[in-house]
């Protein structure tokens, strides 16, 4: 199919998608094979990809950039963020039969209000930002020594560990190294970690790479593959690095520093600003605001398919594109979405959403 390359035949269609759907059903059996032979550790995310401090109060938003615009009717269900967390944990626990350790918060999007629903899921470490953690302590400039250890949060629910992500590292594979020959991007990326090695002497020193698993490797060569194999032999091959899982680093060297607040904040810029602010998207969230409501007066039972719209409703791509949607798609899947929602709880809904 790849030669043939234009005038494809409607059985040409067919084959490819018979084959997707072949490689779709071998994910899940080949990760739950790696996960038992401890090759790796999986984690989740929140079930429908939410900014689980912004389901808790919009509010929250000018905690991490004062200047931030809110929406007129806050939004504030952070029963809806504990919903997504468990809903996450509980597909989990049904295709590998045990609980996840680790979880991604969408975005890396984090704030003190979330944790109690984490800690609670059975959670037992989330991975953010290195801007979280120096915000976090009040540190106006970059350490990495603070950066390079887990750190704990003890709250009243529980105990959390929280590891921030080398920023300049993860960036690198994520928005540079793809415009580079692979020898070049490994070999720049390993004297990177050997300045780190020679920095701290030798001890004991973690460093996580952290970054969307999807983004980066359309724009390399050959989908990346080729950057990865060199890059999994090189670090495979080195003398000073040992690879592990988070839990597996955990076990061995249990977090010792604290944070007594965490600082609320996402990957981007440590804000919600790629969320909330913009006139765009401060007026999604206000039609989700008064969505919302009215599902709370239509007494839906939990549970049923108009909780279930409001959730993917709650995700956060509609907020990312919303103002910056290139050719309205994003817009106008946004309103059917809420349409259907109304049609779900059996209202008409308001004429701010005809196309």
């Amino acid at each position: 199919m790849a030669a043939k390359e234009r005038f494809f035949k409607e059985e040409d269609k067919h084959i490819v998608l018979d084959k997707q759907l072949l490689i779709l059903k071998e994910i899940i059996p080949a990760y739950r094979l790696f996960k038992e032979n401890k090759q790796i550790e999986i984690s989740v995310t929140p079930y429908y990809h939410p900014i689980l401090p912004l389901l808790c109060n919009t509010n929250i938003a000018k905690e991490a950039n004062k200047k931030t615009s809110l929406p007129k009717k806050e939004f504030n269900y952070p029963l809806d963020a504990k919903e997504h967390i468990e809903s996450a944990v509980e597909f989990y626990k049904q295709r590998f039969g045990a609980s996840p350790r680790g979880m991604w918060p969408s975005e890396e999007a984090v704030s003190e209000h979330i944790l109690p629903f984490i800690i609670e899921s059975g959670i037992n470490w989330i991975v953010t930002d290195e801007a979280i953690l120096f915000k976090s302590l009040k540190l106006k400039r970059r350490d990495t020594k603070l950066l390079y250890q887990p750190h704990l949060l003890k709250r009243k629910k529980g105990q959390l560990n929280i590891v921030f992500r080398d920023r300049n590292l993860s960036d690198l594979i994520g928005f540079n190294y793809h415009s580079m020959k692979e020898t070049d991007a490994v070999n720049d990326f390993m004297g990177h970690l050997e300045n780190i090695n020679k920095a701290f002497k030798g001890k004991d020193t973690l460093v996580t790479i952290a970054m969307d698993g999807e983004n980066a490797w359309e724009f390399f060569r050959n989908d990346g593959h080729d950057f990865l194999e060199l890059f999994y032999q090189r670090i495979s091959d080195s003398d000073f690095v040992k690879t592990t899982t988070i839990d597996e680093y955990l076990k061995l060297s249990p977090a010792k520093a604290e944070i007594k607040r965490l600082s609320a904040g996402s990957w981007i810029y440590g804000e919600f600003g790629k969320w909330i602010g913009n006139p765009s998207k401060v007026k999604c969230w206000e039609w989700l605001a008064d969505a919302r409501k009215a599902l709370e007066r239509s007494k839906e039972a939990p549970g049923g398919l108009a909780w279930k719209q409001m959730y993917i409703l709650e995700g956060s791509d509609w907020f990312w594109w919303a103002g910056e949607d290139p050719d309205g798609s994003f817009d106008r899947l946004f309103r059917l979405h809420l349409t259907n929602f109304y049609k779900l709880i059996k209202q008409d809904a308001p004429t701010y959403l005809n196309p």
